[in-house]
């Protein structure tokens, strides 16, 4: 019995190794399984994305004991299956995979589009996974499965196959059909999605969903035409067909002449095509910002041609340029100091008119009020006077108190009382009182007539001119250093009547302000010395006095040049006609120009007085290179640079009636050719419209100088003015 108990202790201390022995072996195999199942999810993460529980990744499965006897002894089966044999693109595909133990399960998707695997662990129950995907292409589709028992790992992977069809998604058809332009931009969602050249397009959605197709309101179809589609998209979720229908609209662009005078009136319109252009009812009157300046509509000028009647619409069968012609009328203020005389002419004028106006003097009886003179834009000495309306114009009359008829009246009195006195004593004759009643009366007559309005005489000339001019300061320049000049006198001396009319253009030299100052006090001392000339002695020669106001004009520029330094080295050309009947005396110094311009002809009445001219007139260079040759505006005759002055004289230039006289500088010149200025002048009818016209073509050229233009324009109809 001591044996037996000798040889039990050291078998029960085998058992408890054995017993420690095996807890060893237990956890590596669990540590093993663990750091399995670790590797295999590393893996799944970098596959297709995959519908797992990501919780149940993390869960361990523990170590094979964890696994019953049964799931130990089973064989490890697996099912593959999807809800349905085919599918649309689009479709969402369920693939469900199912397990009777845990298992790691590796899966390859095959399409026509792209191959992915990816692998995860099945070791829950119910032992199943859903994978869903989406059908992204049509075609064949395939799902390859393989599963690794993970109870135990030993055991012999399975292997599990299926396909299915995916067909591409239904749709539905809409014819579009598009009248009008070619190349309109179809968009689909506010994206385009063609450029539709021909007329009908056939599109294709998936049925089911719904689509804005659209296309542009408008399109542009070229200066001043347009194509609109009123109703240019529609929402669309079947079969069917849709059209959209452009109209052509033509522009009807509105203006006004002057620019600028009315901004209600500057606007564009559209119009189908063929369609009534309705045109804006423009104001009869058009006040500026200047209260003694207006406007007064005459006519709409469609496309550039001359006002015709007043116009309500025109056809809409082109773009059309509809321009509101006014005319500029002047205010005439015609006052009186004092109140006295009944001034009358007062009044708006149109722009080139001759405005007449007078009062009436004497006024009272015994004390009277007697006119004495005009003052303001007319001087004069006559109850009556006229001015040309070239802008706002004011008058005033100027009174003095006269006791005439008071003398006259106590001297009356006088007699009477002396001639009683003297009758009574015997010492007067009847033919002596007589005599005084007499003298008296003679006096108060010639007191009466002296004093008593002249008479408006009436003068019919048998030809008059149209005239326009204007001056601009081009596109290169800052200042204006050019100058224009018109003067109209009516003169009548001993029954003998004579009209004439002195235009001038002046273009300054120096440079900024001293041309400036050189061209205006040349035109202003001109106008001084032709006008005082000609009331003075209405029958000098013209030729001559136009000659001897030049000369001392230039005398006035060099005296004001000594007086003023800053002014040295100031000077100006000029270029006059002075018209006189149906003839005119052309006189020139300079560059400045006059030409004669019939329908089929231009004829240039000048010789420029130029450094380039002389070359040409030597031979050195030819006319066409002289329109380019270096230093051509060098000029060598000029107002204020000698006291020796030489004038170039035209004299007796017969102006036939229809014919036009053109003065202009070289701003013009340089830059339109001779034919250029005869075929617009020929084309214009309104002397002041082709004067704009002129300037216009110069600046469009580049206007690199002042440009100033006169067009005098004669007329076969003959006129009556008062004077």
């Amino acid at each position: 019995m001591l044996w037996f108990k000798g040889v039990q202790r050291p078998l029960i201390v085998l058992k408890r190794m054995l017993h420690v022995a095996l807890l060893l072996i237990s956890l590596l195999i669990t540590f093993a399984t663990i750091v399995d199942v670790a590797a295999v999810d590393s893996r799944s993460a970098g596959g297709f994305a995959v519908a797992s529980d990501s919780s149940s990744r993390m869960i361990t499965l523990g170590n094979g004991a964890n696994c019953t006897l049964e799931e130990n002894q089973l064989e490890l089966n697996v099912t593959l299956s999807i809800d349905k044999p085919s599918y649309r693109v689009g479709d969402l595909v369920n693939v469900n995979v199912t397990t009777n133990k845990p298992a790691l399960v590796t899966m390859n998707i095959s399409s026509p589009s792209r191959n992915e695997t990816g692998a995860y662990s099945i070791f829950q129950k119910p032992y199943m996974h859903v994978q869903s995907l989406t059908a992204s292409s049509a075609g064949k589709w395939s799902i390859e499965l393989r599963a690794t028992s993970l109870c135990p790992r030993s055991e012999t992977a399975k292997l599990s196959e299926t396909h299915f069809d995916v067909k591409s998604p239904a749709t539905y058809a809409v014819s579009i059909s598009i009248t009008g332009p070619p190349g309109v931009a179809l968009t689909e969602d506010g994206k385009t999605i063609d450029l539709v050249m021909l007329q009908n397009k056939t599109l294709s959605f998936t049925e089911g969903t719904s689509h804005v197709v659209s296309v542009p309101r408008t399109i542009d179809g070229g200066e001043g035409v347009r194509y609109i589609c009123e109703n240019n998209f529609v929402t669309i979720n079947s079969t069917g067909s849709w059209a959209f229908s452009y109209v052509k609209q033509y522009r009807l662009k509105i203006a006004t002449d002057p620019l600028g005078i009315s901004s209600e009136l500057n606007q564009e319109l559209w119009f189908r095509d063929g369609s009534d252009a309705t045109l804006p009812a423009p104001p009869a009157t058009i006040s500026s910002s200047d209260t003694r300046i207006r406007y007064v509509f005459v006519g709409w000028a469609i496309d550039e041609n001359q006002p015709g009647k007043l116009l309500q619409s025109i056809k809409a069968d082109k773009p059309h340029m509809a321009t509101a012609r006014y005319k500029a009328q002047y205010q005439l203020i015609v006052s009186s100091l004092g109140g006295w005389g009944n001034p009358q002419g007062g009044g708006f004028y149109d722009s080139g008119s001759t405005a007449n106006f007078s009062v009436t003097s004497p006024v009272g009886f015994l004390i009277q009020q007697v006119f004495v003179e005009w003052k303001g834009d007319y001087v004069g000495s006559s109850t009556q006077g006229f001015v040309r309306m070239d802008g706002p114009k004011e008058v005033t009359a100027v009174w003095q108190t006269s006791y005439a008829q008071v003398i006259i009246m106590w001297v009356l009195g006088c007699v009477v009382v002396a001639s009683g006195y003297f009758w009574k004593k015997g010492k007067l004759s009847l033919s002596t009182i007589k005599l005084w009643l007499s003298t008296a009366k003679q006096l108060l007559l010639s007191k009466a007539k002296a004093q008593a309005p002249r008479p408006i005489a009436e003068l019919v000339l048998p030809q008059w001119y149209h005239l326009g001019s204007i001056s601009d300061t081009g596109k290169m320049r800052r200042n204006n250093e050019d100058g224009i000049l018109v003067l109209e006198t009516l003169s009548s001396f001993e029954s003998q009547t004579r009209s004439t009319i002195l235009c001038a253009v002046a273009d300054g030299v120096g440079g900024s302000e001293k041309g400036e100052v050189a061209s205006k006090l040349t035109l202003e001392t001109l106008g001084r010395q032709v006008t005082g000339s000609v009331l003075s002695d209405p029958n000098k020669d013209r030729a001559d006095l136009l000659e001897s106001a030049i000369k001392r004009t230039n005398e006035t520029v060099l005296r004001y040049a000594e007086q003023h330094p800053e002014s040295v080295g100031m000077a100006s050309t000029i270029v006059t006609a002075f018209i006189d009947g149906n003839k005119a005396i052309i006189a020139h110094v300079g560059d400045s120009r006059a030409y004669l311009v019939s329908k089929e002809t231009i004829r240039r009445l000048t010789r420029d007085h130029s450094q380039v001219q002389e070359y040409v007139d030597a031979g050195k260079i030819t006319p066409e290179e002289a329109k380019t040759y270096p230093g051509r505006n060098v000029i060598t005759r000029a107002i204020g640079v000698s006291p020796e002055l030489e004038v170039d004289m035209s004299r007796d230039v017969a102006i036939p009636s229809g014919d036009i006289l053109l003065l202009c500088s070289d701003g013009l010149w340089d830059l339109v050719s001779d034919e250029e200025i005869r075929d617009l002048l020929n084309s214009t009818i309104e002397p002041q419209e082709a004067c704009k016209n002129l300037v216009a073509m110069a600046n469009e050229r580049g206007g690199k100088d002042n440009i100033s233009v006169i067009v005098v324009r004669t007329s076969q109809t003959s006129r009556r003015v008062q004077n």
